[in-house]
């Protein structure tokens, strides 16, 4: 008997960190995504949800016009309204990005606070974030050869190891 595979959503758990033979040859998670036909939410939750008092959506510039960036924005929204918390998004201009508003932000981010920052993209999040506060980030989600770059949640791992008390969901969209 063949195994349904009808699944629109994987939801993975993580630890928040990788091993040596993780970063080296890849986790289960990087597996995961890699070869996922249908989104991937990984989930970190040191605390328990409903002490979450703000929902913190980060992302880049490059993201906003990603496959999946709306998607993300909805899952950010729901959550927070949920949640009753408060929905704030920090986006962050990295060196080669520019710095105007695109027609993408205007109309995507219309009614969430958006705290525009400049610089180190997991320096920069760190110094927003709060005791309580779920943090939602994305990943690698362009065709790339990504057996050739195991760890595709290093910024994540990066701020999880320096808040361990903190949420987080990282989310993956795949391109069809």
């Amino acid at each position: 008997m063949q195994p349904k595979r009808e699944a629109s959503l994987i939801v993975c758990g993580w630890k928040g960190f990788s091993t040596t033979r993780d970063n080296f040859f890849g986790s289960i998670i990087d597996n995961v995504v890699r070869r996922s036909p249908v989104p991937v939410l990984i989930a970190r939750f040191p605390n328990p949800l409903q002490n979450t008092a703000r929902v913190i959506l980060a992302v880049t510039d490059s993201e906003l016009t990603r496959f999946g960036f709306q998607e993300t924005v909805d899952i950010a929204k729901s959550l927070a309204q949920e949640l009753k918390a408060t929905l704030q998004v920090v986006l962050v201009a990295t060196q080669g990005e520019k710095s105007n508003k695109s027609a993408s932000e205007v109309e995507i981010l219309s009614e969430i606070p958006v705290n525009r920052v400049r610089g180190n993209f997991i320096k920069l999040v760190s110094q927003q974030l709060l005791e309580d506060d779920l943090l939602i980030l994305t990943t690698i989600s362009q065709q790339q050869k990504l057996w050739e770059q195991p760890g595709t949640l290093k910024e994540p791992e990066a701020i999880a190891r320096a808040h361990q008390n903190i949420s987080m969901l990282v989310v993956y969209f795949p391109v069809s």
